[in-house]
């Protein structure tokens, strides 16, 4: 009988505490009510774009993170042209998806299923793939291209990925994407590491895009806190809208996120 009240005392303490690590999403925004948490659940979640006067006060809706979210150097380095900041929260079932940190960070690990994904092109008025091509590849000068994982990790380690993205409008593009555990979650960085082209044009320098995303399971589902920048020359701002460009872009990362948790 003795034994038997241990190991029930084991059984109630440890699904407690399993149970009891996510957070809500008020812990994240104790100040805002439920009416963010309700916007924050719509389709779209929460959009804003700001594209005058932008610095680190432009940022509205960064989440209470211990140690908190770092935007200042985003806006040290490089002078944004527009600022995408979005909050969404998708209500993702635990039995039907593992949704912990390790899957999240599967996900952002299998580059190869960007592949393929469709946006909606308002210049042709259909939906076509964003990306012809996408894998992760060695080095920028050998552009070996490295295959995706093909186990789930069994822990959150830091990462660093170089990527080849064959972007619909932008041709063959490189970036640095980074991964590392912030919290009880995962920020995810992208940084283009060669000049983005539209045809022959050059649009955006490199270094000069920036998406990060903070990414947490918590109890309602999956929380996806992103930002986003560039910095455009005037000419090519006044030309193209390339807030719009980088939006899409940016749902298309979320998308392909949260397919890949099921996988």
């Amino acid at each position: 009988m003795k034994h038997f009240c241990y190991t029930f005392f084991f059984i109630v303490v440890t699904t407690f505490y399993a149970f009891s690590e996510d957070r809500a999403f008020l812990d994240l925004y104790p100040n805002h009510g439920s009416s963010l948490l309700s916007q924050a659940l719509l389709k779209d979640g929460i959009l804003e774009i700001t594209e005058n006067n932008i610095n680190n006060d432009s940022v509205k809706y960064k989440p209470n993170l211990i140690p908190p979210l770092e935007t200042q150097t985003i806006f040290q380095k490089r002078k944004l042209g527009f600022l995408i900041e979005s909050v969404k929260l998708i209500p993702i079932q635990p039995k039907n998806n593992n949704l912990t940190v390790e899957s999240i960070l599967y996900s952002l690990q299998k580059i190869q299923r960007l592949k393929g994904r469709l946006y909606h092109s308002y210049t042709k008025n259909k939906d076509i793939p964003l990306f012809n091509n996408a894998y992760r590849i060695e080095s920028l000068q050998s552009q070996k291209p490295i295959p995706d994982p093909l186990s789930r990790p069994t822990q959150v380690q830091n990462e660093e990925m170089f990527l080849l993205l064959d972007d619909a409008n932008f041709g063959k593009s490189y970036y640095k994407a980074t991964i590392y555990q912030h919290d009880k979650g995962l920020i995810y960085t992208l940084i283009n590491i060669r000049t983005l082209n539209f045809g022959i044009i050059p649009v955006i320098s490199e270094q000069n895009l920036i998406v990060s995303l903070y990414i947490e399971p918590l109890k309602e589902g999956l929380f996806i806190y992103g930002i986003a920048g560039a910095e455009v020359p005037k000419f090519i701002s006044s030309q193209v809208h390339m807030p719009s460009a980088i939006r899409k872009r940016l749902d298309v990362f979320i998308d392909w996120l949260v397919d890949g948790l099921g996988q």
